[in-house]
């Protein structure tokens, strides 16, 4: 599922991104998918692209989504 949550990401539109960045902060609690996410790139593919993505209609929003998901990962075990 995040396999398929990231794949997606890059040519999504701003509202699906917003979409995917939920599906994500929910999967990533757990531990196998937050593995999975930083095995198969997510965090260049996604989390630091979003942020460096100024022109974004949802910049705002998309990074405060990110910024949740960057949370998650400080509260697992060394997964990077």
């Amino acid at each position: 599922m995040v396999q398929s949550l990231a794949d997606s990401y890059s040519n999504a539109t701003a509202e699906r991104k917003l979409a995917i960045l939920d599906d994500l902060e929910f999967y990533l609690h757990q531990y196998d998918n937050a593995r999975d996410f930083v095995t198969i790139g997510g965090m260049d593919k996604i989390v630091r692209r979003a942020f460096l993505a100024e022109a974004e209609e949802e910049a705002g929003v998309t990074q405060v989504k990110l910024l949740g998901i960057y949370m998650l990962f400080c509260n697992l075990p060394l997964i990077v």
